[in-house]
Formats: C-alpha cells, structure tokens, sequence
C-alpha cells in the first residue's frame, strides 16, 4: 500500500525486525486462472509462490504506488519505481526458516506465542486502530461456544484460541494482513 495511505510496509519491517525470517508478502507466481487452477488441483499453490522480505523491500521512498515486479523461478526481483534488487525466495526457504525457528525457545509454546503476538501487534498497530478488545474477546468466545456443539474445551486451550483469534482480527483490521500461525506436529 501507498505509504500515504497506510503505514502497513513499515508496520511489516518492525514486525519483521522483531521476528526475524518470518513475516513475508506472497505473491503467486501464476500467471492466468488456468495455471492456478491447475495448481491448486496439484496441492502446489505453496510451491508456487513468491515470498518477498519486508526489509529487503526497505522503507518506500514517499507517497506514490511502489510494485515489486519479478518471474517465477528467479532468485530476485525489483522493486519499482526507483529499481532496487529484492531478494525473492521459495517456499522451500521460508519452510527451512520456519522450522528453524521452532528451536527458539520464545516460539516453544503456543500459549505463549499467542498472549505475546497479541501485544506485539496491539504495540505495532499502535493507535492506528481502535478496537475494543474486550468486546472481541466476548464475541469470539461466545463463536467458540456455538461451535462447540456441548464439548468443553479446556480452559488453557479456549484462551489460547480465542488470543489467536483476537490477534488475527488485529492483524486483519488494524495492518490489512492476513496471519498465518504455523505449529509443528507433537
């Protein structure tokens, strides 16, 4: 997005200072309806996705549309108007990255990612957004009732999907930015 109209790039480089190899634009490499369709029917829409690094994108240099122009299969890109080389990677890389990341201790457990991911991304939104948190909560509590149809979920678990949620709802509304949480299998 235009840096005039939202401060969502620079919201992205923080996040991504912070969570080094894991906050990325995707972009498919698909061409056409035909070739996503055929992806999408070969499970390898993933495989067939560009991901491009918030910093190595940078700060955009003022207020007019910036695009990032690329081919598929290639180790780099543009970023346009004034060219600049950004790095592009594969999913293969990103998915190396990911798993890496699972060793870190402040990625051990998902209750604790997601009570600290929504901080961060209340912090990182700043005052750009005014959501009633509290109101989220009770919203997004009273869907995990409805869908439960009469099983309790323990209380651990229920929290820390409804902190899931509430951060996903941040990310959405208040960066524009769909969130992807990836856990591996115990």
């Amino acid at each position: 997005m235009r840096r005039d109209l939202s401060n969502q790039h620079i919201h992205l480089i923080q996040l991504e200072r912070n969570n080094p190899g894991l906050v990325y634009y995707a972009s498919p490499t698909m061409e056409d309806i035909y070739e996503f369709n055929q992806a999408y029917n070969n499970v390898e829409i993933h495989q067939r996705t560009a991901f491009f690094s918030p910093n190595d994108i940078g700060p955009l240099p003022d207020d007019q549309k910036h695009v990032v122009s690329y081919m598929a299969n290639t180790s780099f890109g543009w970023r346009c108007s004034e060219p600049q080389e950004v790095r592009v990677s594969g999913f293969d890389k990103l998915l190396h990255q990911i798993q890496s990341a699972f060793d870190d201790p402040k990625f051990g457990q998902l209750e604790e990612v997601a009570f600290r991911l929504r901080g961060t991304l209340r912090e990182v939104a700043g005052g750009e957004i005014a959501i009633d948190e509290v109101a989220l909560r009770q919203r997004l509590e009273a869907r995990i009732d409805s869908v439960a149809d009469g099983r309790r979920m323990e209380t651990r678990t229920r929290d820390t999907v409804v902190e899931l949620l509430a951060s996903r709802e941040i990310a959405r509304i208040g960066l524009g930015l769909e969130m992807i949480i990836a856990q591996p299998k115990p």
